[in-house]
């Protein structure tokens, strides 16, 4: 597997990278969809896991080689965008999105036993890993609010439950 991804620093990139992204771009100094076509000699590539959507859907439905297709997992850009069918349809382009707040508690549950048998055992065997920047008490989430606002972490940002608020 091949991973591109894009960020908004060069702190964040050289992380991506670490991480194991064969390219992370700079989405502030460079163009993308110019970068991963000139990667992929002008293949584009299988798939795109989008958490922004609006315009950017655009850039990303380029981006994708024949046959490709995006997941849309959230639409911090907006919800709307006008595309071409033309292209989706001439490049077998397929786009699917989903909202997990939005399914019913037994999908939901579901689910989270899916994850639990198929994914944290790659996470108890630190095949994978989770990259925390920082972690704050309960009793500072506004603090932990700043760090986010900031934009300048580079992985989760936790809060810390102590037994005595449970």
């Amino acid at each position: 597997v091949t991973v591109y991804t894009t960020a908004g620093s060069q702190d964040k990139c050289e992380a991506c990278q670490k991480a194991g992204a064969k390219l992370a771009i700079n989405y502030s100094k460079e163009d993308f969809e110019q970068v991963i076509n000139n990667d992929t000699d002008g293949q584009g590539v299988n798939l795109v896991l989008d958490m922004v959507a609006g315009e950017s859907l655009k850039t990303n439905l380029k981006v994708l080689g024949v046959g490709g297709r995006i997941s849309i997992i959230g639409s911090l850009a907006g919800a709307e965008c006008e595309i071409s069918m033309k292209d989706l349809m001439s490049r077998r382009l397929t786009i699917g999105g989903c909202f997990l707040r939005s399914r019913d508690d037994t999908t939901k549950a579901r689910i989270a036993i899916e994850l639990h048998e198929n994914i944290w055992p790659f996470l108890e065997n630190g095949d994978i890993t989770v990259r925390i920047d920082s972690v704050f008490d309960m009793e500072d989430a506004a603090l932990a609010h700043q760090r986010m606002e900031s934009n300048k972490h580079i992985g989760k940002i936790a809060l810390r439950i102590h037994e005595k608020m449970c």
